[in-house]
């Protein structure tokens, strides 16, 4: 039995979907329309991505959640041809090819089902579904484009976010890890490098921790950590980066940060831990951190050697010191044969 097409109940789900898409028709080119229209903000408050292609696939606009989709900003975007974003397959992982035919053809494969795979700007592909549209001029009905919509599966790209979550973040603490923290430091050290930018790299190492773990246990060691994460974060920047290095230690990278900030910042996270004890079962755990502190800047060394560096100058506060925070200075003999040290012996804490 064939169904009513009046019926409003056929208007939910993915055709209402298509169907929304075919009314963007406009008399005017969206490349031609105040950035403050109703339109472009309507396209803009989109919960899914959206393109929309002049007549030779060439992108004129993408929507907000397309531009953190493919980690690109709209003025870069504009002008690209489409294939140079989108990268598309289909279900058995073969390439789609983008060509300058008409995008409806160019998608109506065989098998698909309507299920596409695309990479996202970190190279991971999420499987969407597509709704493809012309764009008509109202004046003479001829066609100046096409409007794209990517309906991403909202369990597929929850299970993606919390991967790509648990690979670049710290399991006990929430912090970013090593790995990712390191990729961080590389870029602002190129930053530094190419663009003349000052940064500064703060290693923090709990003070007597294991001894805390042999007291008190390992879960009690893990609850301090976590603590102690919560602590640092509430207190940085939201554009600083805090990590986990491992064990008791903890790295903080402050992006166009002066030294003075940076050492303001390093006695402040000194400060709480003094005034804010640590309570377990009735026990104060008081701890202290010493704070070692790399500046990063045009002469900038290795990112392993940046990293050195600023372990030198904590492990140097941590033993000569008396407020336990160190700037590292270059040719420093002393932080040089610290350095040297530590590279040979791992376990110097």
């Amino acid at each position: 039995m064939e169904r009513n097409k009046s019926n409003p109940s056929n208007l939910h789900g993915k055709s209402l979907r298509k169907e929304r898409v075919r009314h963007l028709g406009t008399s005017t080119k969206l490349s031609q329309l105040p950035a403050g229209s109703i339109f472009q903000q309507a396209m803009g408050a989109l919960p899914t991505p959206l393109i929309m292609l002049n007549q030779h696939y060439e992108i004129s606009y993408i929507n907000q959640e397309a531009e953190h989709f493919w980690n690109i900003p709209l003025d870069k975007a504009r002008g690209c041809h489409w294939a140079q974003i989108v990268t598309l397959s289909d279900q058995a992982g073969r390439p789609v090819s983008l060509p300058s035919t008409p995008v409806t053809e160019t998608l109506r494969l065989p098998d698909t089902k309507g299920w596409w795979h695309v990479k996202m700007s970190n190279s991971l592909e999420i499987p969407v579904q597509l709704s493809v549209a012309p764009i008509t001029v109202s004046d003479n009905q001829s066609q100046s484009g096409y409007v794209v919509v990517f309906h991403e599966f909202g369990e597929m790209k929850q299970l993606v976010e919390r991967l790509l979550h648990r690979c670049s973040h710290d399991p006990l603490t929430g912090l970013v890890n090593r790995p990712e923290f390191e990729t961080r430091l590389t870029r602002a050290v190129a930053g530094a490098i190419s663009e003349q930018h000052t940064h500064a790299l703060l290693f923090m190492d709990l003070d007597d921790f294991k001894l805390v773990n042999d007291q008190y246990g390992h879960k009690t060691g893990d609850a301090l950590l976590k603590n102690m994460a919560a602590r640092f974060r509430a207190l940085v920047r939201d554009r600083d980066t805090l990590a986990r290095f491992g064990g008791d230690e903890f790295l903080l990278l402050m992006e166009h940060c002066s030294v003075e900030h940076a050492v303001k910042t390093a006695r402040l996270l000194r400060l709480v831990l003094h005034k804010t004890p640590y309570s377990w079962g009735g026990d104060v755990i008081a701890l202290d951190v010493s704070i070692g502190i790399a500046i990063i800047d045009r002469n900038s060394p290795t990112l392993d050697m940046l990293i050195a560096q600023a372990d030198a100058a904590c492990y140097v506060a941590k033993k000569h010191s008396m407020d336990h925070i160190r700037i590292y200075q270059h040719g420093d003999f002393e932080y040089v044969f610290s350095t040297k040290c530590i590279q040979l012996s791992p376990y110097h804490h």
